[in-house]
C-alpha cells in the first residue's frame, strides 16, 4: 500500500474513532450525498468500459441501420458482463447465490450481501437491498412491457426476495406512473413492498462517465418509487374521528 494511501486510512479511522462511527454509521450518513465511495476500482472500470463500448457501438448501428453488430446471444452475454461488473468486479460486497440464463438468452441472477459486508453492516446501510436481491438482463430494443413486470415480480415471490432490478436499453414501459409496466411495478410496490427498478442505458452511460455508481442509481430510484406511492403526508386527523369512536 502506497505511504499517502496508508495515511488516508490512518486519518479516516481516527476520525470514526473520535466521532464514535461505525463502518454502519458512517454509510447511513453518506448513503443519501451521492457519495463515491463504492464507485469501480480502475480495473473494473476498465472491464466496464470494454462492454459498454462494444454494447454502444451495436446500438448506435442499429439506430443508424436497423441492424445489430452482434447476435441476440452476444448482445445478452455482454449485457450481463457489463452488469455484472457493477456488483462483482474489485469488490467485497457481492456474490452470485444463482445465475440462470433463460430460454430467451435473459439473464437471471440473485445476488446476495458477502460475509464481510454483513459483517460490517454495510447491508444495514442499504437495507432496501433486504438480505439478496434478484437481477434480470432483458436484451432487445423496445421497453420491458407489463407482461415482463409480471413475471419478474412471480420470480421475486418464489425467490422471497423484496428488491428487484431490469437491466435494459430503454427501461419499463409506461407512459405514465400508473399504467403499463411502470404502474404495475408501483402498484406491487404499494401493496406488497416490494420493489422492482430499471438501470437504463441512461444510467450505464452515467457510470461510463463517472458521474455517479450503481448503489446510488439504486438509492435513488428506490427513494423515487417510494415517493411516488406514499400518501401518508396527505392524512390529517378529522374533527369528526373522536365523535365516531364513542
Amino acid at each position: 500500500m502506497k505511504e499517502q494511501q496508508k495515511n488516508d486510512y490512518d486519518d479516516l479511522e481516527r476520525f470514526m474513532r473520535k466521532n464514535n462511527l461505525t463502518i454502519e454509521g458512517y454509510l447511513k450518513v453518506q448513503r443519501n450525498r451521492n457519495q463515491k465511495l463504492f464507485n469501480l476500482s480502475e480495473q473494473a472500470y476498465c472491464e466496464f468500459e470494454q462492454y459498454f463500448n462494444s454494447l454502444n457501438r451495436d446500438i448506435q448501428e442499429y439506430d443508424k441501420e436497423k441492424k445489430h453488430l452482434f447476435s441476440v446471444q452476444q448482445r445478452g452475454e455482454l449485457l450481463e458482463k457489463l452488469a455484472g461488473t457493477l456488483f462483482f468486479h474489485g469488490n467485497a460486497l457481492f456474490e452470485k447465490a444463482i445465475n440462470c440464463r433463460t430460454v430467451t438468452n435473459e439473464i437471471d441472477i440473485l445476488i446476495n450481501w458477502k460475509r464481510e459486508a454483513l459483517q460490517n453492516g454495510i447491508d444495514k446501510a442499504y437495507d432496501f437491498l433486504g438480505q439478496g436481491f434478484l437481477c434480470e438482463c432483458k436484451n432487445y430494443v423496445g421497453s420491458v412491457d407489463v407482461t415482463y413486470v409480471g413475471k419478474f415480480y412471480s420470480l421475486m415471490k418464489v425467490s422471497d426476495v423484496k428488491f428487484g432490478i431490469i437491466f435494459s436499453r430503454n427501461g419499463i414501459g409506461g407512459k405514465n406512473i400508473w399504467v403499463d409496466g411502470k404502474g404495475l411495478a408501483r402498484k406491487i410496490a404499494l401493496r406488497e413492498k416490494i420493489y422492482i427498478v430499471d438501470v437504463t442505458w441512461d444510467d450505464f452511460d452515467r457510470i461510463y462517465k463517472k458521474e455517479t455508481n450503481i448503489l446510488n442509481i439504486l438509492n435513488d430510484k428506490y427513494i423515487a418509487m417510494k415517493n411516488d406511492i406514499s400518501y401518508h403526508e396527505y392524512i390529517s386527523k378529522h374533527e369528526m374521528e373522536e365523535e365516531f369512536k364513542r
